[in-house]
This record gives structure tokens, C-alpha cells and sequence, in this order.
């Protein structure tokens, strides 16, 4: 019977100790993220498949997204003397004392987007104004418009001498565009592509320049661009950005000269001919 008593005493002994140790270290939640960083503390709130937020043991407040997470476990709770306890990732995007979602950068993955362009280009100035789909981080979609101002041609190519300040004028295009963030950041590089027709230029009173070649037989024609830029995304939704572009138009005219024949008979002949033009220059955009 003594035997059996002590028995007892020794696994309720036991029992109590391996409580007591349990206690002492209790378990914590542990998120382990794609790119590496580890978050310990609590999970507070979740957003089945979507989000989930987790407080860690100095009160800061996280919020993760489920694409970007490895793995959920329950673990020890690491010692306070150790260098890992608690880690928190080197990119703290947002991070804010207490609840960080209200500060953090989370770039919209799909929907409507919006961008409007001033230009500053070499001889040329103006507005494009643009609306689409962003369908992902690398395909933006959209139909733009606007007004481009002519003030001289700096680079012409054409078969034609005609002077350079015939090409003024108001240009009116209407295009596809396509764009695409390079980085999943909100600091980041990105392309632009433009593609469409461009009408104009609007013709004027003083219609013959000094060359003696009539803007009557000016047309327009197509159009495009190509550019690389930055873009600062701000965490409201909008992004400001700067865009290093190329912008060509080509412009389409006729050309008639009278000749005189070997019997003093006069003629005239009609060519169609064309130019591009091609003006490099800063873009800058607001969007969101």
C-alpha cells in the first residue's frame, strides 16, 4: 500500500511539473512568409483565404496576405533572450505602431484604372487622358485620348523638303495602351507601349508657308509610342510617375506641281507622300 502511495505522489509530481513547464512556455502562432520573413505572436484576426493579422509580443500588428504565406504553425515560444524571438521581416511595408493595415501599401491586383499624362516633349506639348483594365501586375489595357501641340518637327523623315514648322499644329490622338509594373513594389520601374491614329493637324488660316507647300493637303496617320519610366505607388491607391517616351506620328499629304510640256502645254501631277515625325521627351502622370 506504501508502494502504491508513493507511486501515486510521484506521477502527481510529474503531472505538476510537466504543467509548470507548459506554463512557462506557452504556445504562440508562427507565419512563415515566401520571402523568407517569420512572424510570431498572435493571430487575431482572419479573413478566411484572403488576410489574416497577427500581433506580435511587442504590440505591433501585422496584416498578411495568404498568397504569401508558407505555412501556419503553433510553436514554443521562443526564450526573450534569444536573437530570433519575434522576428519581423527587413520590409516592413506600412509598418505602424498598433494596426499597420491602415498605412500599408497593397497593390491592387485586378480592376479599372485611370492615368492622365501631361507632355513635355521636345517641340511638342500637351494632354492624354487614359481609362482601362489592369488585368495583372503586367498588363495594363486601356484606350486613351487627347490633344498634342506641335510647336516645330525635330526629327523629321520624309521624301519631302518641306520646313519643319509646316508640321504645327494641333494633333488629336486616339490609341490603345499598354503598360506594365516591372516590381511588385510601391516604388517601381515600368513600360508603356502606345499604338492608333492621329488626327490633324488642324489647319489654320495662313494655310501656305514660306516653302509654298499647302497644309489643305495635310493629313494624319498613325501613331505610337514607347517608354520606361517610374512610378511611386502612394497607399490611398493613386501612384504619381514620371515617363521617358518616344513618341511618332506619321502625317500624310499630297503633292501637285504644274510642268509645262515641249509645246508650252501646261500639266500638273499629283504624288500621295508622308513624314514621321518623332519627338522624345518627359511625360508626367497621375493615376490610381
Amino acid at each position: 500500500m506504501k508502494t502504491l502511495k508513493a507511486v501515486i505522489l510521484v506521477l502527481f509530481i510529474s503531472v505538476l511539473s510537466v504543467a509548470k513547464t507548459f506554463a512557462q512556455e506557452p504556445m504562440e502562432d508562427v507565419i512563415y512568409l515566401k520571402n523568407g520573413s517569420v512572424y510570431r505572436g498572435m493571430i487575431i484576426e482572419q479573413v478566411p483565404n484572403v488576410s489574416m493579422k497577427i500581433q506580435t509580443l511587442g504590440g505591433n500588428i501585422f496584416f498578411v496576405t495568404i498568397a504569401d504565406v508558407t505555412k501556419i504553425t503553433k510553436e514554443n515560444k521562443v526564450q526573450e533572450g534569444n536573437n530570433y524571438n519575434h522576428f519581423e521581416p527587413p520590409f516592413m511595408h506600412g509598418w505602424h505602431k498598433g494596426d499597420s493595415t491602415h498605412n500599408q501599401f497593397r497593390p491592387k491586383r485586378k480592376g479599372y484604372f485611370f492615368n492622365a499624362q501631361i507632355l513635355v516633349e521636345n517641340l511638342q506639348g500637351g494632354v492624354r487622358i487614359i481609362n482601362g483594365y489592369k488585368f495583372n501586375r503586367f498588363a495594363y489595357l486601356g484606350v486613351g485620348i487627347g490633344f498634342d501641340n506641335v510647336f516645330n518637327a525635330p526629327y523629321v523623315r520624309s521624301h519631302q523638303s518641306i520646313s519643319k514648322s509646316s508640321y504645327q499644329g494641333l494633333y488629336f490622338p486616339i490609341y490603345l495602351y499598354y503598360a506594365g509594373d516591372i516590381l511588385n513594389k510601391r516604388v517601381t520601374p515600368y513600360y508603356a507601349l502606345e499604338l492608333g491614329y492621329t488626327m490633324g493637324p488642324k489647319k489654320g488660316t495662313n494655310l501656305m508657308n514660306g516653302d509654298g507647300f499647302d497644309r489643305n493637303n495635310m493629313r494624319g496617320g498613325a501613331f505610337g509610342g514607347l517608354g520606361l519610366g517610374i512610378k511611386v505607388n502612394t497607399r490611398r491607391g493613386g501612384n504619381l510617375s514620371v515617363l521617358f517616351n518616344m513618341n511618332v506620328k506619321q502625317v500624310k499629304f499630297t503633292e501637285t506641281n504644274t510642268f509645262t510640256d515641249v509645246f508650252g502645254t501646261p500639266y500638273t501631277t499629283t504624288e500621295k507622300k508622308q513624314a514621321l515625325l518623332f519627338f522624345p521627351g518627359i511625360r508626367f502622370c497621375l493615376g490610381f
